[in-house]
C-alpha cells in the first residue's frame, strides 16, 4: 500500500505541473490523460479499505463513465451557441501566451477551441447527451491552428463568406458562435453577439471583448467568416 501511495502523490504531482503548464501540446495531452488514470486509479485502491469513501469513488466513476457512453442526439444549437459563448467569456482578462490554452495563457486559436471545449461539457451534461461530450474530448485531443479552421479542419468549419474588414459587416448576417479569421489566418475571433467579439490579443496581450466600431486593427482586416459545424443549422 506503502508503494501504491507513492506513485499517487508523484502521479498527482505529475498531473498537477501539466494542468499548470500554459502551453498546450500532443505531449502534455498524452501525460494529462496517463496522469488522470494513475490519480483517479490510484485514489480508488486506497480508498478500498474504506467502504463509504469506495462506495462514493466507484459511484462517481460509473456516473462519468455513462455520460460519456449516453447515446448522441440531435443538439439545439441555439442552447449550445449559449454554453459557447458563457465558454469562451469564461477566459476573458486572461494573459496571451501563443500555444497556450488555459487559464494562465491562451492563444487566438486556443481560446476559441477550448471555449466550444467547455460549450460542448456544459450542453453534453445539462441536457445528458452524449454527443456534445464526446466532441468536447476530441475538440480537446486535436489541436488546429486559425489557419487550419479556416481551411475546415476535419470538417468542423465552413466558410460563410468573406469581407474587407469586420468592422465593414453587416452583423445581421452572423450568429454569436461564428468566428472571423484573418486573411492567411494569422489571427481569429469568435462572435458574441450584439456587436461584440472575443479574443486573445497578442498585441495588448490577453483575452479581451470588443464591440464594434473600434480602432482595434484586427477589425479593419480582410477577413473570412467560418461556422463550426456543430453550431450550423
Amino acid at each position: 500500500m506503502k508503494t501504491v501511495r507513492r506513485i499517487w502523490i508523484l502521479s498527482a504531482i505529475l498531473l498537477t505541473l501539466v494542468l499548470l503548464f500554459p502551453i498546450s501540446t500532443r505531449t502534455t495531452r498524452i501525460l494529462t490523460v496517463i496522469g488522470s488514470a494513475l490519480v483517479w486509479g490510484g485514489a480508488l485502491v486506497l480508498c478500498n479499505r474504506h467502504r463509504v469513501a469506495r462506495a462514493f469513488s466507484l459511484l462517481i466513476s460509473v456516473v462519468l463513465f455513462s455520460l460519456f457512453l449516453v447515446p448522441g442526439r440531435r443538439t439545439d444549437t441555439n442552447a449550445l451557441r449559449a454554453d459557447y459563448c458563457r465558454g469562451l467569456q469564461f477566459y476573458t482578462g486572461d494573459r496571451y501566451i501563443w500555444g497556450g490554452e488555459g487559464r494562465f495563457g491562451i492563444d487566438c486559436s486556443g481560446l476559441i477551441r477550448k471555449g466550444l471545449v467547455w460549450g460542448q461539457l456544459m450542453n453534453g451534461a445539462h441536457s445528458l447527451n452524449g454527443g456534445p461530450l464526446r466532441n468536447a474530448i476530441a475538440l480537446w485531443w486535436h489541436d488546429c491552428s486559425a489557419k487550419e479552421l479556416l481551411a475546415g479542419f476535419r470538417g468542423w468549419t465552413r466558410v460563410l463568406f468573406a469581407n474587407s474588414s469586420i468592422d465593414e459587416t453587416d452583423h445581421s448576417k452572423l450568429q454569436p458562435g461564428d468566428l472571423a479569421v484573418t486573411t492567411g489566418g494569422a489571427h481569429i475571433l469568435a462572435y458574441l453577439g450584439k456587436a461584440t467579439w472575443i479574443e486573445a490579443d497578442p498585441m495588448i496581450g490577453k483575452v479581451v471583448k470588443v464591440s464594434v466600431p473600434t480602432d482595434n486593427p484586427w477589425f479593419n482586416r480582410p477577413v473570412v467568416f467560418i461556422r463550426w459545424s456543430w453550431l450550423d443549422d
